[in-house]
């Protein structure tokens, strides 16, 4: 309601583009932003920085395997998609409301979401739901912005400008 609330602000602004007004956000975002963009018309795109797309548990249980138990980011998603405990805010069906385009950037070192999960997610919401989703997939970025190894920052906001221009 917040997000949707500052939508409705921008929609009275002189100065902004009621057609062009989109949501931006990072890591929860991943559940938040789809949720409230289903509820509104008037929201034009999505951006996700590190957000999943599965449900609260298997970002959960995820996180847990790799940070808690050691296991590896491959071996967790894996586990992560098969999971049977209680699965908390599924973001799916929100998502699948969502006739907007849609920006995941995400890193392929992320310890606290299953990005290949959310990438299979991604995929098949692309597949089998025409949905106009896209992804970037940077090799060393963990959850946030830097690369793990070097601590240099990722290009992500340049990224999402350049999406934005298209």
């Amino acid at each position: 309601d917040d997000a949707l609330a500052g939508v409705k602000f921008l929609l009275n602004h002189d100065l902004i583009d009621p057609n062009m007004i989109g949501l931006a956000g990072h890591s929860q975002a991943g559940w938040i932003i789809p949720l409230a963009a289903s509820k509104s018309t008037d929201v034009a795109f999505v951006i996700i920085s590190s957000g999943p797309t599965s449900t609260v548990g298997q970002e959960i249980y995820y996180s847990d395997l790799v940070l808690e138990e050691g296991l590896s980011l491959q071996e967790a998603s894996d586990m992560a998609r098969d999971y049977t405990g209680p699965h908390g805010f599924d973001p799916i069906p929100s998502l699948e409301k969502l006739d907007i385009p849609g920006l995941w950037l995400l890193g392929a070192q992320d310890n606290s979401i299953p990005v290949a999960l959310t990438i299979e997610i991604l995929d098949s919401l692309i597949a089998d739901h025409d949905k106009d989703f896209s992804y970037i997939v940077y090799p060393n970025k963990g959850h946030g912005w830097k690369d793990e190894d070097t601590r240099q920052m990722y290009p992500v906001l340049f990224d999402a400008l350049t999406w934005l221009e298209k």
